[in-house]
């Protein structure tokens, strides 16, 4: 058993090395062709396209866009699969073990599910009105300290202080609303995922006092059964 494990240790750790390796060049590899297309695609664009998009919004979108397109394929894509793995596993594992066990340990799934989908879907739009806004915001300060001699000449630095520290506000709020929102799918997703765990333990408890189930398998199927909610719950964020 020891031996077996230890060849298990080794096997993860190959896979690890290279998961890492592969996702990182990927990851690069991506970046690089996602700013030469699209420098290639606004260096190409006529006069009047620059007059109504903004440097600001330009360089924002080869700057910060880009980076977080790469962070969610190396980070959260690599998280996402890792996770799935671990719940496949320790899912299969736990159904081998107790189907009826597993069954309610995973009767939360539906719920988190649905908390999800709702959370993405306010995420999803709160990330692009904060985009927009912090667009408006990178825009006004290119634009003020670009004429900034024209601004002290005319007295305008307290306005245009103004000017900016409002659309920092309109950025916070929406900030705001948007952790509210994670905090409470993952607040929500955790109490659904545990309360369902506890139910699969209290009733696993029963099947040890009736005889039906052996401590030693309850152990090893609890075991099972958190792998796999950790890895709902890696997935879920």
């Amino acid at each position: 058993m020891a031996l077996y494990l230890t060849f298990i240790a080794i096997a993860a750790a190959v896979v690890a090395f290279f998961s890492a390796l592969f996702n990182n060049l990927a990851s690069t590899e991506i970046s690089n062709r996602i700013k030469r297309a699209y420098f290639n695609s606004v260096t190409s664009q006529e006069i009047a396209f620059f007059d109504y998009k903004k440097g600001g919004h330009l360089l924002k979108l080869i700057t910060e866009d880009v980076t977080k397109i790469t962070a969610s394929y190396s980070g959260s894509l690599s998280t996402i699969s890792m996770s799935m793995g671990q719940l496949i596993a320790g899912a299969v594992l736990a159904f081998k073990s107790s189907w009826s066990m597993t069954l309610l340990g995973f009767c939360s799934i539906p719920f988190i599910i649905i908390i999800v989908i709702i959370s993405g879907l306010t995420t999803s739009y709160l990330t692009r009105r904060a985009d927009t806004q912090l667009s408006g915001s990178v825009s006004t300060a290119n634009e003020v300290i670009s004429s900034m001699k024209t601004v002290r000449s005319m007295a305008g630095e307290k306005k245009e202080v103004d000017r900016y520290n409002r659309d920092l506000s309109k950025i916070g709020v929406t900030g705001a609303l948007s952790a509210l929102c994670q905090g409470f799918s993952v607040g929500l997703n955790g109490f659904f995922l545990w309360a369902a765990l506890s139910l699969s333990f209290w009733f696993a408890g029963r099947l040890v006092n009736e005889g039906s189930m052996l401590p030693g398998n309850l152990i090893s199927m609890w075991g099972y059964i958190v792998m796999s909610a950790v890895g709902i719950q890696n997935v879920s964020q």
